[in-house]
């Protein structure tokens, strides 16, 4: 075969394929899509990290072009060059000191110029935040017309068996103007621990097993009618005895006294 006719193949009249030219193409495969990282307790490391493996099976240079991650919580690093037959890296952080309690899901996409279809993917690190003590309702609202003894009832949820409250206080945001000169109202309050339950009802009717069994359920009972003008807000401060946890603050509201 002559060097001319060693460069192209013809496959019909009028088409040429260029063997070294078409048929390289850059792959890229990752590991895994999604990690799970489980439970983040609220008193451990707030930053969780994660390393995504990414391997080019491709026959040309795979190009990441850019990591996008979906919120200011996230940040990632990433290999932006891996050579045919070579693996590299995205390394994803995410900080979730500000997270409040229960699931939690974030994502960064990845552009490179791999084939169409896998041009744009999405990566996942998923997992559960918990709380040193999970308060429900986190909003509290104190109405004018109850009655002493029922006022507001907070259920708190801990792996801490020991759990003592040491105080309960209405307090106002010491940076407003209008609330700064008022003081905190010292609350009354009783704490009992509920019964355990291992078990709950799923959607189905039949029994499952709670996400964290160790979970302790305290009700937080506290007995307090509002009796000034005007709505208030502020926070209902719960003091505990908790050294990682020595307050807990719920966002609530006095009711004003009918006219």
């Amino acid at each position: 075969m002559s060097l001319r006719s060693s460069l192209y193949v013809v496959v019909a009249a009028g088409s040429v394929v260029f063997p070294g030219s078409l048929s390289a193409s850059p792959q890229i495969k990752i590991d895994s899509m999604n990690f799970n990282v489980g439970i983040v307790k609220e008193e451990n490391s707030a930053l969780v990290k994660h390393t995504f493996i990414v391997s080019n099976p491709g026959d040309s240079t795979l190009v990441i072009s850019n990591v996008r991650p979906g919120c200011g919580c996230t940040s990632a690093g990433y290999d932006s060059i891996i050579a045919p037959g070579k693996k590299g890296r995205i390394n994803v952080e995410v900080n979730t000191e500000h997270f409040g309690e229960g699931s939690f899901e974030k994502r960064v996409t990845v552009a490179s110029n791999a084939a169409k279809d896998a041009a744009v993917l999405i990566l996942t690190i998923l997992g559960v935040k918990q709380s040193v003590i999970a308060a429900s309702p986190e909003n509290v609202h104190f109405n004018a017309g109850a009655k002493r003894d029922t006022g507001v009832v907070i259920l708190l949820k801990t792996e801490r068996k020991n759990l003592e409250v040491t105080g309960v206080t209405f307090s106002f945001d010491q940076n407003d103007p209008l609330m700064s000169w008022r003081s905190s109202i010292p609350m009354p309050y009783t704490l009992t621990r509920m019964p355990d339950a291992i078990k709950e009802q799923s959607h189905s009717g039949k029994e499952a097993e709670q996400v964290n069994p160790a979970l302790v359920t305290y009700k937080l009972t506290v007995p307090y009618s509002p009796a000034q003008k005007g709505d208030l807000y502020g926070q209902l401060v719960i003091k505990t005895n908790l050294p990682d946890k020595p307050e807990l603050k719920l966002s609530g509201m006095l009711e004003s006294v009918k006219q």
